[in-house]
């Protein structure tokens, strides 16, 4: 009878280390699978962080890029201007010089 209840209490003692063991093998995975998620949620950031400096530095890049265009544009829209006023006032020129030769042959004309 004696050796019947040491070998319950062996077998409930090793029921019992072994549902322990079972409890904190549960745990330890339990907290790996955080620990695992908290890394991947970690590198997420990082990696958003880096997505959102790549874009910035694109868009910095391109308003850049679209202002230098704008700048161009405006420079060329200025140099045709004047060149059409350059253009303008040679015609205008020839016109007040044909005006006044006119007048200098109506008056040598008149003056004979």
């Amino acid at each position: 009878e004696c050796e019947i209840f040491e070998r319950d209490v062996k077998v409930r003692n090793q029921k019992a280390k072994e549902k322990h063991e079972a409890a904190r093998l549960k745990l330890d995975q339990e907290r790996i699978a955080i620990d695992e998620s908290r890394r991947q949620q970690l590198q997420c950031k990082v990696q958003d962080k880096e997505a959102e400096k790549k874009l910035g530095e694109l868009y910095a890049k391109e308003l850049i890029r679209t202002t230098t265009e704008q700048q161009d544009m405006e420079r060329q829209k200025q140099l045709a201007k004047r060149k059409q006023d350059i253009e303008l006032r040679k015609k205008q020129q020839q016109q007040i010089r044909e005006i006044e030769r006119r007048q200098a042959k109506e008056k040598a004309d008149n003056l004979k």
